[in-house]
């Protein structure tokens, strides 16, 4: 096996997870400073944006993940055929 490619899933996966702890603890900060704020100000709707973006974004780790996971697979499998390719 290619342990560039196993190192590279195992960085891929704590970089997920990193990203998700992120998303999670910036939507509660932005959403606690929204509520001190006056209603339909700029102000207000700057941190609705942020809030929609990132839930936006949020709703795709589904496929962000699928993706990682096609790509670690991908290179597992290629580093597996270079290994018996050079044996």
């Amino acid at each position: 096996m290619n342990q560039g490619a196993i190192a590279g899933a195992v960085g891929a996966v704590l970089l997920l997870v990193m990203l998700g702890i992120i998303l999670s603890a910036s939507g509660d900060v932005v959403d606690s400073i929204q509520d001190t704020q006056t209603d339909d100000s700029y102000a207000q709707n700057i941190s609705l944006d942020t809030l929609s973006g990132m839930n936006d974004f949020s709703e795709q780790q589904g496929t962000i993940w699928l993706v990682t996971a096609v790509g670690v697979i991908i290179a597992v499998l290629v580093g597996a055929f270079a290994y018996v390719k050079t044996r």
